[in-house]
C-alpha cells in the first residue's frame, strides 16, 4: 500500500482554511481534474443536487468578496447584511479572503427535478419534499467539498472554504455571469484554491482577524481550545 501517510497529510492540510495564495495560475488541466473529482462522488440515488462552477477571473472573485462575504469585526460583533453591528454602530467590513483565490469553486444547490426556476429553491411549494432535498443536497455538497479539498491538497494546492456569504446576491451574480435562469440553483458554498504563499499578500483588513490563531503560512485554524477532532474506532 503506497502513499498512506501522504493521504493522511493531505486530509490534515484540508482542515486549514487558506487565505493567502501565490499569484500563480492553477493549470486548466488540474482545474478540470478537480471538477471531475467533485462531481464524481456518491450522491443519493445518483441525482443532481448541485453543480460546481470554477471562477478564475480575479475581478469576479473580488466582486463576491466585497461586499458579499463578512466576518466578525475586531470587537467580535457580528456584521449584518446592512453592514452595521448589532448595537447599530457602523461595522468595519472584513471579508473572507479565502475567496480571493486563483480559482474559486462555487457550489450551486440545484433541485433534482429538471427545469426548476431558481426561485422555487427559495420559496418551494412542497415543503416536505424541499426539506428532504435540502438534507440530501447538504450531504451531496459536503461529500463533494471533502473530495475536492482533499484532492486539491494532494495535488499541492491549499484550500479555504467559505460558508459566510450572502447567497442571494452571489446567486444573482452567477446568473449574470452564466446567463442561466433555469435550474441554476442557489449559491451554497465557496471553496478557494491556489498555491500557498508564505508572505501575506491578501487584503489588509483580513489581517485584523486576530481572534483566530494564525499559523505560519498565514492560514487560519479555529481556536485551539475549540478544536476536537472526530474519533475513530474499530469493531472486530
Amino acid at each position: 500500500m503506497k502513499d498512506l501517510q501522504a493521504s493522511i497529510d493531505a486530509a490534515a492540510r484540508s482542515k486549514i482554511c487558506a487565505r493567502n495564495y501565490k499569484d500563480q495560475e492553477v493549470p486548466d488541466e488540474l482545474i478540470e481534474h478537480l471538477l471531475k473529482v467533485a462531481t464524481g462522488g456518491p450522491y443519493k440515488q445518483g441525482r443532481r443536487y448541485f453543480d460546481v462552477y470554477a471562477i478564475t477571473n480575479p475581478d469576479k472573485c473580488k466582486e463576491i468578496w466585497n461586499p458579499h462575504t463578512a466576518r466578525p469585526d475586531e470587537a467580535n460583533r457580528v456584521l449584518t447584511v446592512d453592514r452595521v453591528n448589532k448595537d447599530g454602530t457602523p461595522a468595519t467590513f472584513i471579508g473572507n479572503a479565502q475567496v480571493l483565490a486563483p480559482v474559486l469553486f462555487v457550489f450551486m444547490r440545484c433541485d433534482p427535478t429538471p427545469e426548476y426556476p431558481k426561485e422555487d429553491l427559495w420559496n418551494p411549494s412542497d415543503q416536505d419534499m424541499a426539506a428532504e432535498n435540502e438534507v440530501n443536497g447538504m450531504f451531496a455538497i459536503g461529500t463533494a467539498m471533502g473530495m475536492l479539498t482533499y484532492e486539491a491538497n494532494r495535488q499541492g494546492l491549499h484550500t479555504g472554504n467559505c460558508f459566510c456569504f450572502e447567497p442571494r446576491p452571489v446567486t444573482d451574480l452567477m446568473q449574470k455571469w452564466t446567463g442561466r435562469t433555469i435550474n441554476l440553483g442557489k449559491a451554497y458554498l465557496l471553496v478557494g484554491a491556489g498555491y500557498p504563499q508564505e508572505e501575506w499578500k491578501g487584503p489588509e483588513n483580513a489581517l485584523q482577524m486576530r481572534e483566530h490563531s494564525i499559523v505560519e503560512d498565514h492560514s487560519y485554524h479555529t481556536r485551539p481550545s475549540d478544536r476536537e477532532d472526530p474519533q475513530y474506532y474499530r469493531i472486530t
